[in-house]
């Protein structure tokens, strides 16, 4: 009988070669649907086994493949007894041949695992095929014990899988029909598709190293919690490509307070930083090696370093700028006698946006610096500038440099974009573990 249930699900759809060009990750191809209304009912709790069966050809029209293409099919399953053989009725003068011939098609419903969901038991049976196409599995009915007798399914091409079990398709592409019967007699059916062999993309094989992952999250424990789960990921699914995976994390989670940042040369290493993680005190994250941890220089470190960013702040305030003098962003200093155009380009490459770029005027300033060259200096959040690390990068900075510049201001608390530091080195996306709210 009718058991409720309650959930949400969403899905982001796009064009197929929009998706792959992207590197995005596809779940399914949509290759056809149909909504239609049976008409008059006399009970519009019922399915109308006339509308069923035309929605599911139209859906076939749509989809441009044969009734046998199909090998299985996700069914509204409300499990009443008139309705479930109602609507196995329409499904049948649909998909099977007058003589019941035809290639296995399988039967089931999410509504014995998670009940109906109402508005949204659509979304439910769409979640379902997802992952039995992921996974190459068709799932048992949970608490099938025996079939209906209203439903003679035992001189047809259909079954209802008591166990789950291996998906085969005799080399056949994986199509499921998903079918929806509403309250008042709308009918709607779904058709999708395994997506494709994922393409390489260009250069996937040749990567550079090292491998940067910069993890962050609104508080310690939930960064913790994080690590372990890349952790676990990383150690459970050995498919995982580790650069697509760090790459995949760092332009498409949203970056947050407390924050890391792990460079490593190969999957090993990455592991290796992430159990260290997972297994020391916080306090000693900035300690361990390949990781990057706020670690502000003491706030009365004589050196050059200091002197500079003491004129530099003298020198801000006497632009007189409105705002109090607080570096909010990554402020990029040029400190050069040049044409300062590959100092610029380098801080693009490496997702460096500053608010602004300072050029030395002061004489004594210059003396500091014998050597053109590019700093990168932050400010701390307790807001000494002593304590801001210099960040010293080459004119033409390697892949290598990059990475360990672009960790060095992520950890202390810089935005970095990279969405402009990938630019140049493509990838495709890869499942991530949800973030732990």
């Amino acid at each position: 009988g009718f058991v409720p249930g309650e959930g949400v699900g969403v899905f982001l759809l796009k064009p197929l070669e929009a998706a792959e060009s992207d590197g995005d990750m596809v779940w399914a191809v949509i290759r056809g649907t149909a909504v239609a209304h049976a008409g008059r009912s006399e009970n519009p709790l019922l399915p109308d086994t006339g509308g069923v069966s035309r929605v599911i050809r139209a859906a076939l029209q749509d989809a441009g493949i044969e009734p046998e293409a199909l090998s299985f099919i996700e069914t509204s399953g409300t499990g009443t007894p008139f309705g479930d053989a109602l609507e196995f009725r329409g499904i049948q003068g649909a998909l099977q041949k007058t003589d019941g011939a035809g290639p296995p098609c399988g039967l089931g419903a999410v509504k014995t695992r998670i009940g109906n969901l109402e508005a949204a038991a659509g979304v439910g049976a769409l979640v379902k095929t997802l992952l039995s196409i992921k996974h190459e599995t068709i799932p048992g009915n949970l608490h099938f014990k025996r079939i209906n007798p209203l439903i003679p399914i035992s001189t047809t091409r259909f079954y209802l899988p008591a166990k789950t079990a291996r998906w085969k398709t005799a080399g056949n592409p994986k199509r499921v029909g998903i079918n929806a019967c509403g309250i008042g007699g709308t009918n709607a059916h779904l058709i999708v598709e395994a997506p494709p062999e994922r393409p390489e993309t260009s250069g996937h094989k040749e990567r550079p190293t090292p491998l940067l992952l910069c993890i962050s999250a609104h508080t310690q424990a939930a960064l913790r919690t994080l690590c372990t789960c890349y952790l676990a990921a990383l150690e459970s699914d050995l498919s995982l490509d580790p650069w697509d995976f760090c790459a995949t994390h760092n332009t498409g989670r949203t970056h947050f307070p407390c924050g890391l940042a792990i460079v490593a040369e190969d999957r090993t290493e990455l592991v290796t930083a992430l159990r260290e993680i997972d297994s020391s005190p916080e306090d000693q994250w900035k300690n361990l090696a390949n990781v990057f941890r706020q670690n502000p220089l003491p706030a009365e470190q004589p050196g050059t370093d200091c002197n500079i960013l003491s004129h530099l702040r003298e020198q801000y305030r006497n632009t007189g700028e409105s705002r109090p003098y607080r570096w909010k962003r990554p402020l990029a200093i040029v400190l050069l006698n040049e044409d300062s155009g590959p100092y610029e380009t380098t801080l693009k490459q490496m997702g460096i946006h500053p608010d602004m770029v300072l050029r030395p005027t002061d004489d004594d300033l210059k003396k500091l610096l014998p050597q053109p060259r590019l700093c990168i200096c932050l400010e701390q959040p307790s807001g000494s500038f002593a304590e801001a690390p210099f960040i010293h990068v080459s004119r033409t900075p390697d892949y290598a440099e990059r990475v360990q510049v672009a960790a060095a201001v992520y950890a202390h608390c810089g935005p970095v974009d990279f969405e402009s530091f990938y630019r140049e080195t493509p990838f495709r996306k890869q499942p991530l573990p949800p973030y732990p709210y």
